[in-house]
């Protein structure tokens, strides 16, 4: 009797280990000079004497789930300025099993206090967040209308994505914003484990003469529904089953001995 006690003690101190089940985020800019050095942020600028890039940009950074802004920068071009900045914090379990990316992009080019630019001139926030899965789950993503507060010119685009070596495969085709514009919300089940990347490009085209920046701020929200542990395809024990087994083969073997005894 005490050897059965016993492992039902040891048990419920391994229940905590069940669950192998993890989802990781990190995020990684999409864009690379002629160096290949990398960058988030591109300014494009075109006049009659040609068009020339520049790419700028940091990320620092995340220790979830708490709120970051991991990505903050400015550049001047002449009189005019673009910026780009990335924001995110993480929520787990509400609902049960649901872990969830709030995820806010911004991308503006202005005019503090000047006169507009005589050229034309873009500029992009592009990245991608790359989540490393473990386990089944079910997915959705719910994006905002860049259009919102009549910012015309605000565009987001974004896609998810499976990485199958040095490939990308969409997670589910013809569910993504393909023209910058407008809400899509797709979502899917039974993500298996792997690693997964949402890619946006969010790109402001106009130069606004203000005394003080429009936030063009746009939200892109992904959450992961825990549905069951991934065995690869195969009948893997978790290893609180391995323990169930291997306790009881322990108290019967103890009952044995104290029979013998």
């Amino acid at each position: 009797m005490r050897a059965v006690l016993l492992a039902l003690v040891v048990l419920g101190g391994l229940s905590e280990l069940a669950s192998a089940a993890t989802i990781s985020a990190v995020l990684k800019p999409s864009f690379v000079d002629s160096s290949s050095n990398p960058f988030p942020g591109k300014i494009t600028t075109s006049s009659l004497s040609g068009t020339t890039v520049s790419y700028f940009g940091s990320i620092a950074t995340w220790t979830p789930p708490d709120f970051a802004i991991l990505l903050n920068t400015t550049q001047d071009v002449g009189s005019s300025r673009a910026v780009i900045r990335t924001d995110v914090s993480r929520q787990d379990g509400s609902p049960s099993g649901t872990t969830k990316f709030l995820l806010t992009s911004y991308s503006e080019f202005y005019t503090p206090g000047g006169t507009a630019l005589a050229d034309t001139v873009s500029v992009q926030n592009s990245a991608y967040w790359e989540f490393t899965v473990n386990g089944i789950y079910n997915w959705s993503i719910a994006d905002q209308d860049p259009g919102h507060a009549g910012l015309t010119f605000n565009r987001r685009t974004f896609e998810f994505v499976k990485v199958n070596g040095n490939t990308e495969t969409l997670v589910s085709a013809n569910s993504f914003n393909s023209t910058g514009a407008g809400t899509v919300n797709p979502s899917g089940v039974k993500l298996s484990s792997g690693i997964y990347r949402l890619r946006y490009n969010h790109f402001d085209p106009a130069v606004k003469v203000l005394g003080s920046p429009i936030v063009n701020s746009i939200n892109l929200d992904i959450s992961f529904a825990f549905q069951s542990e991934d065995a690869g395809g195969g009948a893997v024990p978790e290893p609180t089953s391995v323990a169930v087994f291997g306790l009881l083969g322990l108290g019967g073997a103890v009952a044995k001995w104290r029979r013998k005894k």
